[in-house]
């Protein structure tokens, strides 16, 4: 597992300060088109050019580039991390 730090951003749902990731399937470093999980609110991110992050739109994920097993890898984490998120402020996911 690698944390790599990039120049900071914020979170378009939750404002949470972002100015690093960490790869959770490979050795990875983020790159530009690179998907990304906010990983207070669970928000599906990726990054712009500049290694930023803004708000990912639901058909991007349905990109036939995108192999299947890493898009089952980014929602399930996502779900995990909504579920902890909305436990703490006492609602139901």
């Amino acid at each position: 597992m690698r944390i790599t730090r990039h120049p900071l951003a914020a979170c378009p749902t939750c404002r949470r300060p972002i100015d690093a990731a960490t790869s959770v399937t490979t050795d990875a470093c983020p790159e530009p088109g690179d998907f990304s999980v906010c990983v207070t609110c669970g928000e599906i991110l990726r990054y712009r050019e500049d290694l930023t992050v803004r708000k990912c739109e639901a058909p991007e994920l349905d990109d036939p580039g995108l192999p299947q097993h890493e898009r089952a890898v980014i929602e399930r984490v996502s779900r995990a991390v909504r579920s902890r998120w909305l436990a703490r402020l006492g609602e139901t996911p």
